[in-house]
């Protein structure tokens, strides 16, 4: 399992307000990445031979960052090509997200001042964040279900939900980010669906697999499962083929908005996954 990189913030990273300036994030986005690739390649890799240039950086300031902060950055991958690849990052303060981004790099071979495929062992190295990412995603859905189990058996029924709340939508059907002056409130529903059934009960995770079954012994699962908050809010609606995620699928907060909208095909994360804020202005997991 690889740790997130632990950021050392130095006074000089700090603008004349007091926080981090937007300029030093691409430095901590640069550190985070020698720290993935020390752990996976090992620190007498050869970068002049199997190298890498970056080629774009995109960043999202979400909450400052302090001197009395010490932000961790976890690494994922979005895609992995022939010659390139994309990185995302998530910046974190605790629990809180207070920066997300990603860059674009393309494998180079200094000697011969060209452009190579992506060495063996780097996209193998690659890979590992992808199957730790996945893993990562799983072992949070298998606790929230665990949770949600507990507490159910615990308090008893969940209570209605009598009153319909609202939250802060921040992209536009197409992925796009909306500027302050277009954003616009976005309504949730919350009921019974046909056919839908319960992730707690009905469905187990096979992590040596990866593959959701019906059942402690039953076939891979093909439909969608969900769970709920005490309050009765859906809290995850998600769509399975052969036991993979496949499609869309959509994490709600309590007060019944949407969370984190993501698409995958068969267990690989498809498209762009989109994150909202609730009333409360916290940001997604």
């Amino acid at each position: 399992m690889i740790e997130p990189a632990k950021i050392q913030v130095r006074f000089a990273d700090l603008d004349v307000l007091g926080h981090v300036n937007n300029s030093v994030y691409l430095s901590y986005f640069e550190m985070a990445r020698v720290h993935y690739f020390g752990q996976l390649l090992g620190y007498e890799w050869d970068w002049k031979k199997d190298g890498i240039v970056l080629v774009k950086n995109e960043v999202e300031y979400l909450k400052p960052i302090l001197l009395k902060h010490t932000p961790e950055i976890k690494i994922s991958l979005d895609h992995l090509g022939t010659k390139s690849f994309t990185l995302s990052y998530e910046v974190f303060v605790g629990n809180e997200i207070h920066s997300m981004g990603k860059s674009t790099l393309v494998c180079f071979d200094s000697h011969q001042g060209k452009t190579i495929e992506v060495p063996g062992q780097m996209r193998e190295a690659l890979e590992t964040i992808k199957k730790e990412q996945k893993l990562y995603v799983m072992r949070n859905f298998l606790f929230v279900l665990f949770t949600l189990g507990f507490s159910i058996v615990v308090f008893g029924q969940i209570p209605e939900v009598k009153e319909k709340k609202k939250c802060y939508e921040r992209y536009d059907a197409q992925g796009n980010v909306l500027t302050r002056d277009q954003r616009r409130y976005a309504e949730w529903e919350c009921g019974k669906l046909a056919g839908v059934v319960d992730c707690n009960d009905k469905l187990s995770y096979d992590e040596g697999t990866g593959i959701m079954y019906a059942g402690a012994a039953g076939a891979p699962f093909t439909g969608q499962c969900e769970t709920c908050h005490m309050n009765g809010t859906r809290h995850h609606l998600i769509t399975f083929v052969d036991g993979k995620e496949n499609g869309i699928d959509t994490t709600y907060y309590q007060s019944g908005c949407p969370q984190v909208i993501r698409a995958n095909i068969r267990g690989e994360q498809n498209a762009q996954w989109l994150y909202y804020y609730d009333s409360t202005q916290y940001l997604a997991w």
